[in-house]
């Protein structure tokens, strides 16, 4: 598949390519903004501030308190399976 790119992407490797700095940190502290405004609203739907990175506090906030899948299954260590969550 990258045969026919080989020739692009050596030039690349060799030239390097230009990068906004300006733009990408604009563009950085923007998508800041908009995870700490989704912060605030995840918890204020759930009533209560927890870990976001943590799948255990995502399992009980979401199944334990807000009772979003009656049958949500715990794995063997106790903790509510997060990862394959579906609609």
């Amino acid at each position: 598949m990258e045969n026919p790119l080989l020739r692009v992407l050596t030039d690349m490797e060799f030239e390097g390519v230009r990068i906004d700095e300006g733009f990408l940190k604009a563009y950085s502290q923007e998508l800041e903004k908009d995870a700490i405004e989704a912060e605030k609203k995840v918890f204020e739907i759930a009533g209560v501030r927890f870990n976001l990175a943590s799948p255990k506090q995502l399992g009980e906030v979401l199944f334990d308190r807000l009772k979003l899948d009656p049958s949500a299954r715990k794995t063997k260590t106790g903790q509510y399976q997060t990862g394959k969550m579906c609609c």
